[in-house]
């Protein structure tokens, strides 16, 4: 972890990113079912307010109401069958220019939710020559 890590208010995963922890995760499993599981880890976390759901763009944007201020958006692609691209995006609202890796510890809370229910088939494949 760099500075410029540390020097922020977001984090946002990819199939490149070069810190390993913020590289796009993919799971064994459909679209579909990662989309409901995600839904209702929202839900179920006190923290954390659904803001919409939508299957036909892949795409879950909720926030974080506490301790912090924040705002998710999760979208969830299938690659092929079985194979599903979780990625991540989410912004603090700060008035100082980090939010002192609450961000990033929040891709790595939801990546660990989906490790626990879903079988990880890996990171950043979706650069990766078949």
């Amino acid at each position: 972890m760099g500075l410029r890590d540390f020097f922020t208010n977001r984090a946002e995963t990819s199939d490149t990113h070069p810190n390993q922890a913020l590289q796009t995760r993919y799971y064994k499993t459909t679209g579909q079912q990662a989309m409901k599981f995600l839904r209702d880890v929202i839900e179920q976390d006190p923290r954390l307010r659904l803001l919409s759901y939508s299957e036909e763009h892949a795409e879950i944007t909720a926030e974080y109401i506490k301790p912090k201020k924040a705002f998710v958006v999760v979208s969830v692609i299938m690659v092929f069958p079985y194979r599903t691209a979780v990625d991540l995006t989410i912004s603090t609202q700060t008035v100082w220019p980090t939010d002192f890796g609450f961000s990033r510890k929040q891709v790595q809370f939801f990546y660990r939710k989906l490790d626990e229910r879903f079988e990880f088939a890996g990171t950043g494949l979706g650069e990766k020559k078949s």
